[in-house]
């Protein structure tokens, strides 16, 4: 196995993809840079599309979490 980190806007524990069984044990740690929530709530999404992605591809990888965004923010070049 090896680690995977995401760094993105949080996570939300809702999903389908944490319901099958062993998956969401592949979250082995979550931080938050951003606001130190201790909670991984979601607002935005993104976050949760990109760790459920992850998770369905069932690679053996362990997985932890750190927020460093809370919302969507502006990154375009205009």
């Amino acid at each position: 196995p090896f680690k995977l980190a995401i760094l993105d806007t949080r996570y939300d524990e809702s999903p389908r993809a944490f319901d099958i069984p062993g998956r969401s044990k592949k979250i082995k740690k979550w931080m938050d840079f951003a606001s130190g929530s201790p909670n991984p709530v979601d607002a935005d999404g993104h976050g949760t599309h990109l760790l459920t992605l992850m998770l369905q591809l069932d690679c053996p990888a362990s997985i932890y979490v750190g927020a460093r965004s809370g919302e969507q923010q502006d990154t375009s070049f205009g």
